[in-house]
């Protein structure tokens, strides 16, 4: 990051493309719908992720973010 006087431009860098999005487990409802609709507009595929309970891992969701009963309001 650049030092000394910081503008906005400063941090609008270039990026890689960002091909997808994870949603964590412990999200706050209306972040995650936030960022949802962020990617749906950019064209940007995104997926919720759960804590395996046989493992210290974490696993993509089989169901829609949007559908799942735990985040629905």
């Amino acid at each position: 990051m650049p030092l000394g006087h910081r503008k906005d431009s400063d941090y609008n860098k270039k990026f890689f493309p960002i091909t997808k999005v994870f949603l964590g487990n412990r999200m706050d409802y209306k972040r995650r719908i936030e960022i949802i609709e962020i990617c749906k507009n950019q064209n940007i595929s995104y997926v919720g992720v759960m804590r395996n309970s046989n493992t210290f891992e974490m696993q993509e969701c089989k169901v829609k973010c949007e559908d799942c009963y735990k985040f629905k309001k």
